[in-house]
């Protein structure tokens, strides 16, 4: 979204598909497995700047605040591509102030809670999505070389959020159902409590708190972020 110097608002969505938070970068089509005749193309990163390109010709290079947003998957893309945003902007619209907005984006880095294998957990996921997609050279450079041979950990909110230098504020949960059902594997429908046992119960408690433990270091009173 973007506020020209009459004041107009103007907002801009981009649709998401990548599987990557448009961080993919596999240049030649991928065969679906056990689908040989069909393929996928993950270019998230290229399809992103081009989306960014478009918007510039349209005007948003006159823009003086332009606030990145998005939800869930988008979220996160938040997280992993302000800065690439904020750094275009210095540039290609120079007297836009750039801020972020994710929404819901913040997926912990925790186990399954023992409800499901550890080799299935989200962060094993997400590594895997990382070396997939190779999508390296989307993401943060610094967040990389700080984690070294676990530099997949930097497609991850917990881990790229501490090298995000353009200010943002979260709109978030720490009891998201996403969460407890994808990152704790949790063995319960939150729509109507079913298979939600008093240690099931318990578990959701526990994860508010651990939750939290990755979150707030980016709220401290002299941080430039904020969350509600």
């Amino acid at each position: 979204m973007g506020c020209d110097p009459a004041g107009t608002m103007n907002n801009a969505r981009f649709f998401y598909g990548d599987g990557a938070s448009r961080s993919g970068n596999v240049v030649p089509p991928v065969s679906v497995p056990g689908s040989p005749n069909q393929q996928m193309w993950f270019r998230g990163a290229a399809s992103f700047d081009s989306a960014l390109d478009l918007l510039l010709k349209l005007g948003m290079n006159e823009a003086e605040l332009i606030v990145f947003t998005g939800g869930s998957a988008g979220g996160l893309t938040v997280f992993l591509h302000l800065d690439h945003v904020a750094e275009r902007m210095k540039t290609e619209a120079p007297n836009a102030r750039v801020v972020g907005e994710p929404v819901c984006g913040f997926f912990a880095d925790l186990p399954t809670d023992g409800y499901s294998p550890q080799n299935e957990s989200y962060p094993v996921r997400m590594q895997y999505v990382y070396n997939m997609q190779k999508t390296a050279p989307s993401l943060s450079t610094a967040c990389q070389a700080y984690y070294g041979s676990d530099a997949w950990k930097c497609i991850m909110a917990p881990h790229a959020a501490a090298f995000v230098a353009t200010p943002w504020f979260a709109l978030q949960s720490r009891f998201d159902t996403w969460q407890l059902g994808n990152v704790a594997q949790l063995p319960c429908n939150f729509a109507n409590s079913t298979g939600c046992t008093p240690a099931v119960w318990a578990d959701i408690q526990a994860y508010g708190p651990a939750f939290m433990g990755q979150f707030s270091p980016y709220q401290t009173p002299d941080s430039k972020n904020g969350a509600l």
